[in-house]
């Protein structure tokens, strides 16, 4: 019995250390870019902020929306539809960014309603009594 634990405990600590020295490399990789960048002249955070910032925290509160899975609902669905307005807002002001035109933000707004309108659609797309299956036309 004692010879399991000890298997059950060095598999578990090999796992661990994968996942961790993944994370460690990205941000190893991740600084580096940002200093080669630096040292270039150019502000590659200055460029990348509204996506690392805004998008990335909606990147993270969609996650659920992908697990909401028919019968392995995530209790953390709701987060996807805060998710989809961040990650357009973002996305949003990184375009808006690259042109230098944020004026036209008072016409793209109107994409943000539309995300969120989107996401509840497809969080809600296994349900078997939601109106989008619908087809046809009801007299």
């Amino acid at each position: 019995m004692n010879d399991e634990t000890t298997i059950y405990k060095a598999q578990e600590k090999a796992v661990m250390g994968r996942s961790m020295s993944g994370t460690a490399t990205a941000l190893i990789v991740g600084g580096g870019a940002l200093l080669i960048a630096n040292l270039a002249g150019f502000s590659l955070l200055e460029f990348l902020a509204p996506l690392l910032f805004i998008g990335g925290f909606g990147l993270l509160l969609i996650q659920p929306a992908v697990r909401a899975t028919g019968p392995n609902q995530s209790p953390w669905v709701w987060l996807a539809v805060p998710g989809s307005f961040f990650l357009t807002l973002g996305s949003l002001i990184f375009l808006m960014g690259i042109v230098d035109h944020f004026e036209s933000f008072a016409y793209a707004w109107a994409l943000l309603p539309a995300a969120v309108v989107a996401d509840i659609m497809y969080v809600r797309r296994f349900e078997e009594n939601h109106p989008i299956h619908a087809r046809g036309t009801k007299i």
